[in-house]
């Protein structure tokens, strides 16, 4: 099996993760002037650190599906594909509800739903 194989279901899917997360961000930007007026905690992290820790994140979110798709065949390759897709679906929307929609008390419940 040649390198570009075996990488290739981790470049896939870390690009779609990070498409997420491009595109949940691009749709947010709106609404980030209303998160600067929001009372934050004295221990919140920089607004900066924000996007890398994210990036990061999608990029593991890529990776572990990777892993997941390359160790796994059939009906469990593909249940585990639903399920992070879904995953990833739900990720992502978390943003447009809390900063574009300003639904904070319905993003709570999102998250812990």
């Amino acid at each position: 099996m040649n390198k570009w194989k075996r990488i290739r279901p981790y470049v896939a899917f870390c690009a779609i993760a990070l498409a997420v997360g491009g595109a949940s961000s691009f749709a947010t930007r709106a609404g980030m002037a209303d998160f600067d007026l929001l009372t934050k905690p004295p221990a919140a992290p920089p607004d900066w650190l924000f996007p890398i820790a994210w990036t990061i994140l999608y990029l593991l979110m890529g990776i572990a599906m990777g892993l997941v798709w390359r160790s796994s065949i059939g009906r469990a390759r593909k249940e585990a594909t639903a399920l992070w897709s879904i995953q990833l679906a739900v990720n992502g929307l978390w943003p447009v509800l809390f900063f574009l929609l300003g639904a904070h008390g319905p993003a709570f419940f999102w998250l812990v739903g």
